[in-house]
């Protein structure tokens, strides 16, 4: 327990109180439950394990795949991709962390980057502020504005100054 909490400390989080913690490595022990992706990889810490030899690669169907990707078709498609990307080294998917860069992965990336249609705007929020080519303007503008008054004062400001000084010298 004590080396799971240290564990936790040096990624940031904070674990539960402990008897919650005893609950949940009951449930895993019983085979009830398994760790998830925040336990998983502090486990692994914790005993300084892979995934593996813990038997926490329950997702490795799911991470196999990530070997075979291809460039992804939409903005939506990458990032998925990119979590899935992230969840597997979270977990020290080793074959995911020994694989070689795959140089026909680089070509293709760079030509489909190239030649590919736009991509499809990303699917729509269903709440927050959207922000248009009005707001980026004005944004432009404010800051030019500020700028300029900044650089108006910086003249001002060291000509007083230097007023000042020959005023002091004379």
């Amino acid at each position: 327990m004590r080396e799971l909490r240290h564990a936790a400390a040096r990624r940031g989080h904070q674990l539960p109180a402990d008897a919650s913690v005893k609950r949940r490595i009951a449930s895993w022990e019983n085979g009830h439950s398994v760790p998830d992706d925040f336990y998983g990889p502090l486990l692994c810490e914790a005993y300084e394990l892979r995934a593996a030899e813990l038997a926490l690669n329950h997702d490795s169907g799911r991470d196999a795949s990530l070997l075979d990707v291809s460039y992804p078709a939409s903005p939506d498609d990458a990032i998925e991709a990119v979590s899935q990307l992230w969840r597997a080294d979270l977990n020290r998917y080793e074959p995911l962390l020994q694989a070689e860069p795959s140089e026909p992965a680089w070509s293709e990336a760079s030509l489909r980057w190239l030649v590919a249609p736009e991509p499809a705007i990303p699917r729509q929020r269903r709440n927050g502020i959207r922000v248009g080519l009005g707001d980026v303007a004005a944004i432009k503008t404010t800051t030019d504005m500020f700028a300029e008054l900044e650089g108006l004062l910086r003249d001002q400001v060291t000509a007083g100054f230097m007023q000042r000084v020959l005023r002091v010298g004379s």
